[in-house]
């Protein structure tokens, strides 16, 4: 009888798993949204116990991408990528004294854009009839502006622009209500990018240009990116 009942189980395991797939020709477009914000507050000596704000960053990502299936689980496409990354600082002026309440005067920002496009690959692997783990792998091309702003230097701004490579690994979860829909979670995981830098230059100094090279491991909470997809023609 038990034997009878393990096979049994074990068969309507085997009928899920084999129904919950995601066949060859289904188109995928979808996209995933990203968005952190981070505030650091500290004290001043002499101003006592209360709290300042010292510096504030925040990040913002979109990806949109198309793709199409071409083996059962298995999607090909191409994906666009947005991002904007900011840090501000703020300047105090605090009592010649030592003593009294610190002043805000300014504050110090650095700005990062970029722009991504490139093909990515993804495989499904279901663990039920409407939940899949999957390994979302993209690379490709990418520009970058980054801007500084400082009132305490000469000059007080700047900016670089760059361009360079990138390949990205990253793990995801996917639950469908649906067959035609999907609600995803993914990480940022690894990212590799290497770029190259132009600072113009200024008066008689000549333009700048360098390599930067980056390595990133992403997978907190700050790096949580939320995304839905439509796949179309999936049974």
């Amino acid at each position: 009888m038990h034997k009878l009942l393990i096979s049994a189980i074990g068969l309507s395991l085997l009928s899920t798993a084999a129904h919950a797939q995601i066949g060859a020709g289904t188109i995928y477009l979808g996209g995933s949204v990203g968005y952190s914000h981070e505030t650091t507050e500290s004290t001043f000596p002499g101003a006592g116990s209360s709290q300042y704000e010292t510096g504030k960053m925040s990040s913002f990502t979109i990806r949109p991408t198309v793709g199409y299936f071409v083996a059962e689980n298995l999607l090909l496409g191409l994906s666009l990528g947005y991002g904007r990354n900011k840090a501000t600082s703020p300047i105090y002026s605090l009592p010649t004294s030592g003593t009294g309440t610190p002043r805000k005067v300014d504050e110090r920002e650095n700005t990062q854009q970029s722009f991504a496009i490139g093909p990515v690959a993804r495989y499904y692997k279901f663990v039920g009839e409407h939940a899949a783990f999957f390994g979302h792998l993209a690379g490709g091309y990418q520009s970058l502006k980054y801007s500084y702003s400082d009132p305490t230097t000469i000059p007080n701004d700047a900016e670089q622009k760059g361009h360079g490579f990138f390949g990205q690994l990253s793990p995801g979860f996917a639950y469908f209500p649906s067959n035609k829909i999907g609600l995803e979670v993914s990480l940022q995981g690894l990212t590799y990018s290497r770029n190259t830098l132009e600072t113009p230059g200024r008066g008689s100094m000549p333009d700048v240009e360098s390599s930067q090279s980056r390595f990133e491991v992403g997978l907190g909470l700050a790096s949580l990116n939320l995304g839905a997809a439509f796949y179309l023609g999936r049974d």
